[in-house]
């Protein structure tokens, strides 16, 4: 899974639990990697990570996808 702000190795379910076009992950377990998916920004009343806006891309393991890149170099949404 990656995202403008970083790359994280997960192991991916599908199910009824999340919508479709959505993702879920575990915040909990910091050798998840997930942080690293997450911009540094927090929320001002919380605290807590802008993790429930983060666009990521899941690509399966082995994939050469990289992340799209716009005309400056700089990562793109996913």
């Amino acid at each position: 899974m990656e995202s403008r702000h970083g790359a994280a190795r997960l192991v991916a379910r599908t199910g009824v639990q999340v919508p479709p076009g959505q993702v879920f992950c575990a915040f909990h377990f910091p050798q998840s990697g997930v942080n690293s998916l997450t911009s540094d920004h927090t929320d001002t009343a919380t605290s807590c990570p802008e993790y429930k806006v983060t666009a990521v891309r899941v690509n399966p393991l082995g994939s050469t996808a990289r992340p799209h890149r716009s005309a400056h170099g700089a990562p793109t949404r996913p």
